[in-house]
C-alpha cells in the first residue's frame, strides 16, 4: 500500500512540474513553392539553428521549384520531352531520378490512383 502511495505521489509530482515549464518557443515561416504554401513550425529549437534549418529548407524547396517544374525549362521539363517523344534517356538528371523512381512507386502501389505525369492535363488547364 505505502508503495502504491508513494508511486501515485511521484507520479502527481512529475506531472504536475511538467505542466509549470515553459512553452517552448516557435518558430513559424511561410513559403509559396509549387504553387501552394508550405508551413513549417519548429518547436524548443535555438534561435539560430531554427534560421539555419529554415534557411536550408528554403534553399531545397527553391532547387526542387526551379528543377522539378512541369513546364519551365529544368531537369523534369527535359526528361519529361525525352519521354513524350519516345527518344532515349540514358542515365537522366540526377535530381529527377530519384523523384521518378519514387513517382513510379507511388503509381504501382495505388493501382495507379497516384499518377504524376499530369503536365499536358495542367498545360490544358
Amino acid at each position: 500500500m505505502f508503495v502504491t502511495i508513494t508511486r501515485i505521489s511521484l507520479l502527481v509530482t512529475v506531472i504536475f512540474l511538467l505542466g509549470c515549464s515553459p512553452k517552448p518557443k516557435v518558430h513559424h515561416e511561410q513559403l509559396l513553392v509549387f504553387g501552394t504554401i508550405v508551413d513549417i513550425k519548429l518547436w524548443g529549437v535555438e534561435e539560430k539553428k531554427a534560421q539555419q534549418v529554415i534557411s536550408q529548407l528554403r534553399k531545397d524547396f527553391e532547387f526542387m521549384h526551379r528543377t522539378w517544374h512541369a513546364w519551365n525549362s529544368g531537369s523534369l521539363s527535359r526528361t519529361n520531352f525525352f519521354i513524350a517523344s519516345g527518344k532515349p534517356l540514358t542515365g537522366g538528371p540526377p535530381s529527377v531520378i530519384p523523384l521518378i523512381k519514387r513517382s513510379s512507386e507511388l503509381y504501382r502501389i495505388s493501382g495507379g490512383l497516384f499518377n504524376p505525369a499530369i503536365g499536358q492535363l495542367i498545360e490544358l488547364w
